[in-house]
């Protein structure tokens, strides 16, 4: 919600999400080298960081929000 750009581990799940809305960049846990280029690499290009901040925003308010998923959590819990 606060539109800023995710810098996180490269793992399956949070591949799909990042790289599916277009918010991020993943890394290499395990390597210090990899995690400092992609932190640079946000700082380093304004474009790419505007785009993010606003794509970040965008699935915030309209897909990864309480309101969002309150209703298909009560569509499970409700018969």
């Amino acid at each position: 919600m606060a539109g800023i750009p995710i810098a996180a581990l490269d793992s399956p799940e949070l591949k799909k999400i990042i790289t599916k809305n277009k918010v991020g960049v993943l890394f290499d846990p395990f390597d210090p080298k990899d995690i400092a280029d992609k932190i640079n690499y946000l700082i380093e290009n304004n474009k790419t960081l505007k785009e993010m901040r606003n794509n970040a925003l965008r699935v915030a308010k309209s897909k990864y929000n309480w309101e969002v998923y309150s209703k298909k959590l009560i569509s499970v819990t409700i018969p």
